[in-house]
């Protein structure tokens, strides 16, 4: 060992120029589960993300509100017509019509005889207007939702961010990712991807603790002072990158439309890829791209996967209710989840 990596090691906070990550070996094998769910139908595996006692606890939360809060003491409903209600709301996501009234519609052109056969129009108005999902006494203001998902957008977590609140002083990207990742059970057997509003080196120092691989887009003021080569000199020729370790994380610039930097406990700059990009003359040429970048790009867009697939088959019942959005998507959400463990159960089919 030269003298030059001695002091490198014994000094992991200082910043050089060498490849050395907190990770190097690749995550460990994920067992397979679920396997007590083969065989299981459609509807039953639907059934494991939207389950009987959600359906129980929105009955009586509508009971409650239309009985305390809209004095609507003649209204009742039932397990079994609050399912034909959800039944309706998902049915309206994949055959669309003008308006509401139109779905109990008698001309040809617009009929469709299943919501008349399952409930009346009336009876569906009355419902959807006494739905409540939440105690009005118990209720605080939602400004986001913040999502965990797979790269397949599997919903795996979610949180309604409430606002600003008591916390143990930690910044409020880093606390969202550390609360997201509090279910997984193996940290080693997982890569987690993150774009620059939740990055910073300290998020990856303490992701590093707890054993998962992270990488992420970062800003340059979160890098805790790498020094990377200025953006100005980077732009000068596409392709072209710096990176620098401090013994665990790596950064890295890449200029590529724009100059991009990324951070990570895992992967490092190289072996370098070969990207296309178009150029003024309308060919396309042959770019450097560190390997950071590629993971990276592979890696991420799981929860636009995940909005991707709601917004193929999203709810045109609608409502004035505020909370009606975050409603229809958690029903969405669980018709999403329940496709995908289908699809991981039974990858031979299509």
């Amino acid at each position: 060992m030269n003298t030059k990596l001695q002091i490198l090691l014994r000094n992991p906070g200082n910043w050089m120029k060498y490849e050395k990550v907190a990770f190097h070996d690749p995550p460990d094998n994920i067992d397979r589960v679920g396997e007590n769910h083969l065989g299981k139908s459609e509807f039953e595996i639907f059934c494991l993300f939207m389950m009987p006692g959600m359906i129980e606890e929105i009955v009586q939360q509508a009971l409650v509100y239309a009985r305390r809060d809209k004095n609507g003491h003649s209204f009742d409903v039932s397990t079994e017509e609050m399912c034909q209600f959800l039944g309706l709301l998902l049915v309206s996501g994949y055959h669309t019509l003008p308006g509401e009234n139109d779905y109990w519609s008698t001309c040809e052109d617009l009929s469709v005889p299943i919501f008349g056969k399952v409930m009346s129009r009336d009876r569906f108005h009355q419902i959807k207007r006494y739905l409540h999902i939440a105690d009005n006494n118990n209720l605080v203001k939602s400004k986001v939702i913040w999502m965990l998902c797979a790269t397949d957008g599997y919903p795996c977590n979610m949180e309604i961010y409430c606002g600003k609140s008591e916390s143990d002083g930690s910044l409020l990207g880093s606390r969202v990712v550390m609360n997201m990742l509090s279910i997984v059970p193996n940290s080693n057997n997982h890569i987690v991807f993150f774009d620059n509003f939740f990055t910073r080196h300290s998020l990856l120092e303490d992701l590093t603790k707890k054993n998962f691989r992270a990488c992420g887009t970062v800003r340059e003021n979160r890098t805790n002072k790498c020094p990377l080569v200025p953006t100005n000199e980077l732009k000068k020729e596409r392709g072209t990158f710096d990176y620098k370790s401090d013994g665990k994380i790596i950064c890295v610039k890449w200029n590529d439309n724009a100059v991009v930097t990324v951070a990570s406990n895992h992967f490092t700059a190289t072996p370098i890829q070969k990207t296309h990009r178009r150029v003024k003359s309308e060919n396309k040429e042959e770019v450097q791209q560190p390997n950071l970048i590629h993971k990276y790009n592979l890696g991420m867009g799981g929860v636009d996967q995940l909005d991707r697939l709601a917004s193929s088959y999203r709810r045109r019942l609608r409502s004035k209710k505020w909370w009606w959005g975050l409603f229809s998507n958690g029903l969405n959400m669980s018709v999403i989840a329940a496709f995908r463990f289908f699809q991981y159960l039974h990858p031979e089919q299509k």
